[in-house]
């Protein structure tokens, strides 16, 4: 999220200060109305964007098949009811009002809101790794691509095409100022002690997931059989240790 929150260009107080505004917003999959807490900025007020693995494995899929079929819009929040990413068509109108002098502001969704789609992100940790996902939206002004976020074909950013020559997927989708974007998966951190950076297509970024998530749960699980492990064999040395003293104590006695 933005680190500056923007002020009214009336009264220069800030936009973000309650009273937030609640709307409801269809849930694309389910068709659950969700209610969503916007300040007047265009930033959702109560959404988690701390993840747990499997939830940030399912908005990964979510957002390969928005963006492979040309229509990830602004996300908003999460579905209460299936966790599915929630989102606004970017030309959308979209008007919201100063908390402190009510004046509006009006334009594209795409221009308004804070679009979700990269903020939510996840840690997996485990034997020699630590490494942190989330969702980046890329530019093609800038020349960054990282290919098909379906099949993870090239995706040049100069190519006069928006769809894939593999699959037909989707590969750039054109906002309301005419850029053209793209969603890729950024993951940062370290493997076996050294510094690791990617920037995939969302596909690879979901995959890489699934099996960092699976290996830092296999760590997790190893490192408690261990413990188990050891604590078996201290007590088997601790009974076999009573029943000696015991044969010795009947010896003595016995005498």
């Amino acid at each position: 999220m933005p680190l500056a929150r923007a002020r009214c260009a009336a009264c220069s107080l800030p936009l973000g200060d309650p009273p937030h505004v609640e709307v409801l917003v269809r849930c694309g999959r389910c068709a659950t109305s969700v209610p969503i807490t916007l300040a007047a900025d265009g930033q959702p007020v109560d959404f988690d964007v701390a993840f747990s693995a499997p939830r940030l494995v399912h908005w990964f899929s979510a957002a390969r098949g928005a963006m492979a079929s040309g229509t990830p819009g602004v996300a908003v929040g999460a579905c209460r009811r299936c966790q599915t990413p929630v989102v606004v068509p970017p030309s959308q109108p979209v008007t919201l009002l100063c908390p402190h002098c009510r004046e509006p502001r009006s334009g594209p969704a795409a221009d308004m809101l804070l679009d979700l789609w990269p903020e939510p992100w996840c840690r997996i940790e485990g034997a020699n790794l630590d490494i942190e996902y989330r969702l980046v939206l890329l530019d093609a002004a800038r020349g960054v691509a990282v290919g098909c976020a379906a099949c993870g074909a090239p995706t040049p950013p100069d190519h006069p095409s928006s769809t894939c020559s593999r699959c037909r997927a989707v590969t750039w989708v054109v906002r309301p100022d005419r850029s053209r974007v793209q969603l890729a998966v950024k993951v940062d951190g370290t493997r076996e002690g050294r510094p690791f950076k990617a920037l995939v297509p969302v596909l690879q970024g979901e995959m890489m997931l699934r099996q960092d998530t699976s290996f830092g749960l296999r760590a997790g699980s190893g490192s408690s059989v261990l413990g188990m492990t050891g604590l078996g064999c201290a007590l088997a040395l601790a009974v076999a240790i009573m029943c000696a003293a015991g044969i010795g104590f009947a010896i003595y006695f016995s005498k």
